[in-house]
């Protein structure tokens, strides 16, 4: 059986920071940084998903600008749909029992730690350029590029 999951990349336009979440997960991945997402239920489109795990995740309204789709990852057991997510403003998520924490975070100061599929995102010079065309940030390309030759070079 496949299992299928959806999230998003929230970016606020005012701030030009990313809104991560500290996962708090009993099965894999615990402590990790991440996207804001989860398993996607029976027969549920991935927008669909990814906005109701949003909801029960930040458990507020958030007032959403545009969602653009960044890439669906595939292998034979598994298929994770990526979303950016932008928002005006920065918000103070009230966080559920899934999280330990939030953090709003610019290009150059993304944390150690990511969970592997964000690392995964950034490492992917593909959407990396598309995170920075749809943010019109130009700094992210550059800066997500030298996060990660920092993090492969052990500093």
């Amino acid at each position: 059986m496949l299992y299928k999951a959806a999230g998003c990349l929230i970016y606020s336009v005012s701030t030009e920071r990313f809104c991560l979440q500290l996962r708090k997960n009993k099965k894999a991945n615990t402590n990790s940084w991440g996207t804001w997402g989860g398993q996607l239920e029976q027969n549920e489109k991935p927008m669909d998903g990814m906005l109701r795990e949003i909801q029960e995740e930040l458990s507020r309204d958030i007032q959403i600008s545009k969602i653009i789709h960044l890439n669906t990852y595939r292998n034979k057991d598994f298929s994770y749909t990526n979303y950016i997510m932008l928002v005006r403003n920065e918000f103070i998520p009230t966080l559920n029992s899934e999280s330990d924490g939030y953090s709003w975070v610019n290009i150059h100061s993304i944390p150690t730690g990511l969970h592997h599929g964000t690392k995964r995102l950034f490492e992917t010079a593909k959407i990396r350029k598309k995170i920075e065309k749809i943010t019109g940030n130009y700094n992210i390309n550059k800066a997500l590029y030298d996060y990660i030759k920092r993090n492969e070079s052990g500093s």
